[in-house]
């Protein structure tokens, strides 16, 4: 997917050395049982490609934006549908989900996201105090993240040179995220020259978070439909994603335990500085607790 031919190719058309990551996420109502959080990566010159069709389409379709559950439970910008197209209103929306697909398949970019078994974080934040040194208690902070992180080392990986700048709902807590963020820069200094802002965007006017609520809706309910399959050894998304998308990173227990074994034997959680958010620079009384707390979950995590 990564590579530096020219649109047709289905490549990023690389003119000047910075990507956009729009992201967005999408839960269960009190975000209890999964929480994904995913979006798009593409050069501006490939986005004005496949903007000016979206558009297009939400005048065809006489809705101001597009957003994944109203055309779903025809609610918001669909819930006219309900009274012109009568017992047609799920397919005259279908057909206006498909249409979105479409232009973005057709378009330029790689998708990355997260899936959160809400009920295991929860779980881990319970049961494993080293848990709390790592993590937020709303996973959206923690998830959003590791993705900014992984997005930013596969551009510095496969887009040398280029940047990243990034861009989330306004609706959204976007202080949290904004030091989720900064944080993210602190812990991983390298990498994190390559994540080059952050910024907050009305999903109502902006396409490209449009998009993204598209694609991200598409992977929560195809991860849930996994899920409930039994985890079965099968791609998440339809074969016709897996030219854009990357695999799901699925956030469970196993993950998460991961994580924990990696951070504690940090350099990092001995000096005092690491970050889930900045901080200033610990006092003496601070980093000798920290040492004892740090060696605390190393003995636990060995055993």
């Amino acid at each position: 997917m990564w590579g530096v031919r020219c649109d047709e190719d289905k490549y990023f058309a690389m003119i000047t050395p910075l990507l956009s990551s729009y992201l967005d996420e999408s839960a269960d109502k009190e975000k209890k049982k999964v929480l994904c959080v995913g979006g798009i990566l593409i050069h501006e010159e490939n986005l004005r490609r496949i903007q000016d069709e979206w558009i297009t389409v939400l005048r065809d379709a006489e809705i101001s934006y597009f957003h994944y559950t109203e055309c779903k439970g025809l609610h918001g910008e669909f819930l006219p549908y309900r009274n012109k197209y009568k017992s047609n209103a799920h397919s005259e929306a279908e057909k206006v989900m498909r249409r979105m697909e479409g232009i973005l398949l057709s378009g330029s970019w790689i998708g990355f996201s997260a899936a959160v078994l809400v009920s295991e974080y929860i779980g881990v934040l319970r049961d494993l105090a080293a848990s709390k040194h790592i993590f937020r208690e709303d996973p959206t902070e923690s998830t959003y993240g590791q993705l900014m992180w992984e997005i930013a080392r596969q551009v510095r990986k496969n887009a040398k040179g280029f940047q990243v700048a990034y861009f989330i709902d306004s609706s959204a807590d976007f202080s949290k995220i904004y030091e989720t963020f900064r944080g993210t820069k602190i812990n991983h200094p390298v990498i994190g020259k390559t994540m080059v802002s952050i910024a907050p965007l009305d999903d109502k006017t902006v396409p490209a978070l449009q998009m993204a609520d598209l694609l991200i809706g598409t992977i929560r309910d195809a991860f849930v439909d996994w899920l409930q399959s039994g985890r079965p050894e099968r791609s998440i998304l339809d074969a016709k994603w897996n030219q854009h998308v990357e695999p799901t990173w699925i956030w469970d227990k196993a993950h998460m335990l991961r994580l924990i074994r990696t951070t504690i034997r940090s350099r990092k959680l001995k000096d005092g500085t690491i970050a889930i958010r900045p901080r200033s620079k610990p006092s003496g009384t601070d980093l000798r607790r920290q040492e004892k707390n740090r060696r605390k979950m190393l003995w636990k995590g060995s055993t």
